[in-house]
């Protein structure tokens, strides 16, 4: 049985990168992790076996997960939220200066 946390870290990188897998991977990723749809029901849909769908599964999340790492793509997005939010608290507390300096963090993020 998958964890709530590994569900959900798998759910947000089939919505970042979803994109890059094939329509077929695509579809078992987002029934099996964003429906919880069971490994013997999508089997059954597709006439497959159980352990056809595992494969595709576990190839879905093993090319995901090493595009994740190479381009970081989900961290720097939550960087640079962090770092609007916190700008955006400097300034209506009157701390230009820090918002600012907020502003380009965020900024740094978006050029790396």
């Amino acid at each position: 049985m998958i964890d709530i946390d590994e569900k959900l870290n798998v759910s947000e990188l089939l919505r970042v990168y979803g994109a890059l897998l094939t329509p077929h991977q695509a579809e078992i990723m987002r029934q099996y992790y964003d429906c919880d749809i069971s490994l013997f029901e999508i089997a059954s849909d597709l006439d497959v076996s159980r352990q056809a769908v595992r494969d595709v599964l576990v190839r879905s999340v093993k090319t995901l997960k090493d595009v994740d790492k190479k381009l970081r793509l989900i961290e720097r997005s939550s960087c640079i939220l962090d770092a609007i939010n916190a700008a955006k608290e400097d300034a209506k507390k009157g701390n230009v200066a820090a918002a600012i300096e907020r502003l380009d963090d965020a900024v740094a993020l978006l050029e790396e």
